[in-house]
């Protein structure tokens, strides 16, 4: 029913409907990396960062240990520099001061909550992009995981700019399926996702072999998916863990706003934990 008159009676639209079947992710792990018992993918420490000309510091004292099969979610105000620590963590940023260290094989994959504006930006189709990504892949390859993505027929020779915002997340979430990453980085993946898809992407990230990075105010993607959950407060510039759940054990519990207060192991006081997530 999609709202109207039926049998002499006006009925309304559902609130939500499923025109397209959910996107089916596939997470494919890259190849092992032969770590020693206990040795992390990646690690912070000490790390601080401050943006070229603006005399403070963005981030400040962060220590970090990301190991092969963390689910790791790193929550924290607007502009309290979740982004900024992302970056650090992949390499597109350097520490002002502090060591990010990272196995030398370890390979990370990104979704930033920023794609569909940079793919809009690119003179390039879905198919040229997924080719530039990923050399070496066949046409028919690259055209069936396009596919697999809603992206059909002659959509993939449209220049990206021209499809919606949605349609340019697929296209990115396509390749990020193909690339067999070690670490998955996720900043607001749910962008441009209805609730299917986003279902659909945390059975994907709990059946992923690697490591998870998530930067989310979605309440069931984080409960879903995290054992760990990190905050980076707005006024110390500090990253706290406030809440880990244990092996084998129940979901992650997620404190309220009012009671969110940094983990016993993460060395801050109460006084310090400013920098409270808005979960959705």
């Amino acid at each position: 029913n999609e709202g109207g008159w039926e049998h002499g009676v006006m009925t309304a639209s559902p609130l939500l409907q499923r025109k397209d079947l959910a996107l089916k992710f596939g997470f494919a792990s890259g190849e092992g990396l032969r770590l020693a018992e206990g040795m992390p993918l990646l690690q912070l420490k000490d790390v601080a960062y401050a943006y070229p000309g603006t005399g403070g510091l963005a981030l400040v004292d962060v220590e970090l240990s990301v190991s092969a099969g963390c689910r790791i979610a790193i929550q924290g105000r607007n502009a309290a520099g979740k982004s900024t620590l992302v970056k650090l963590m992949t390499g597109e940023l350097e520490p002002t001061s502090g060591e990010v260290w990272r196995h030398h094989n370890l390979k990370v994959s990104v979704v930033s909550q920023h794609d569909a504006d940079v793919l809009a930006r690119l003179p390039a189709s879905p198919l040229a992009y997924m080719q530039g990504c990923l050399p070496g892949s066949k046409e028919q390859d690259l055209r069936r995981q396009l596919g697999a993505f809603g992206v059909v027929g002659d959509m993939v020779h449209q220049a990206l700019h021209t499809l919606s915002g949605g349609q340019r997340v697929r296209v990115v979430f396509a390749k990020v399926c193909m690339e067999k990453p070690h670490l998955l980085v996720l900043d607001e993946p749910t962008n441009h996702l209805d609730i299917y898809s986003i279902d659909a992407l945390a059975d994907s990230l709990k059946e992923f072999e690697g490591g998870v990075i998530l930067v989310t105010h979605n309440r069931s993607l984080l409960q879903e998916v995290a054992k760990e959950l990190f905050v980076v407060h707005s006024r110390t510039r500090r990253l706290a863990l406030v809440s880990r759940a244990l092996p084998d054990g129940p979901p992650l519990e997620i404190p309220s706003v009012q009671d969110m207060s940094p983990h016993p192991s993460s060395g801050l006081s109460e006084a310090e934990n400013d920098g409270l997530p808005l979960l959705l």
